[in-house]
């Protein structure tokens, strides 16, 4: 009765063991992105790049430098593209809400960041086009295709824009589908009233640091008008 109990203890043990492992699998499953390699038009997506096999990434310390990195599958590696019209779309960190840019003149070996949107900056263009075998390039409306620097494969090398070359493997990538755009809110401003808002912000500091420094001209000049004349 008792090495029955004990045989009937361990097989129970086991199932829970291979459930667990089963139900770990179907998790990890869940957590990575399906379809790597289609295009589907507007979404979120990972953005692989195909020499190296590690993803488009924004680095977390500057929150600013575009690099790849091994997958963790953050939404510092995940982009939302969005329609830009003319067949042009902005790739934008699903982290920040900033876009894929070009850091200065779009010459070859300038990097790339990401950057706050509010205008039609061309350097915030990009185009997707097939590349066959499920690989894509994306060039810069300025003329520039994106790419990782002599094909580099370590963690942490930064993307740049260089020449664009027709068979050029570090100019590669595959896009693995998250999921469709996020509605819009509206309350969203468009872009024209961000722009004005900025602009009025601007103004406001503006003013406000002029009265301020006119304020303490009167207070120092309160303080020693004795030692100035009349005039």
């Amino acid at each position: 009765m008792g090495a029955r109990n004990r045989i009937g203890k361990i097989t129970r043990n086991s199932l829970m063991v291979m459930a667990a492992l089963s139900f770990g699998a179907l998790s990890s499953a869940a957590r990575t992105p399906a379809n790597s390699g289609a295009y589907k038009g507007p979404g979120r997506y990972e953005i692989v790049i195909a020499e190296s096999d590690k993803l488009l990434s924004l680095d977390m310390q500057d929150r600013r430098t575009v690099c790849q990195w091994s997958a963790l599958h953050g939404k510092n590696q995940q982009w939302d593209i969005e329609d830009a019209a003319d067949g042009y779309v902005y790739i934008k960190s699903a982290e920040t809400g900033m876009a894929l840019d070009i850091d200065g003149s779009a010459k070859d070996s300038t990097t790339v960041v990401v950057s706050r949107t509010g205008y039609r900056d061309e350097g915030q263009l990009w185009r997707i086009e097939d590349a066959g075998e499920g690989r894509f390039k994306i060039s810069s409306r300025l003329g520039r295709a994106l790419e990782i620097p002599d094909g580099a494969h370590h963690n942490g090398a930064t993307l740049r824009v260089a020449s664009m070359k027709p068979h050029e493997m570090n100019q590669r990538f595959k896009l693995a589908w998250i999921s469709a755009p996020a509605p819009k809110s509206a309350s969203t401003p468009a872009v024209e009233n961000v722009a004005s808002d900025e602009k009025r912000s601007y103004e406001q500091g503006y003013s406000l640091g002029i009265e301020d420094f006119r304020a303490q001209l009167r207070r120092t000049y309160a303080r020693h008008k004795g030692k100035y004349g009349r005039e």
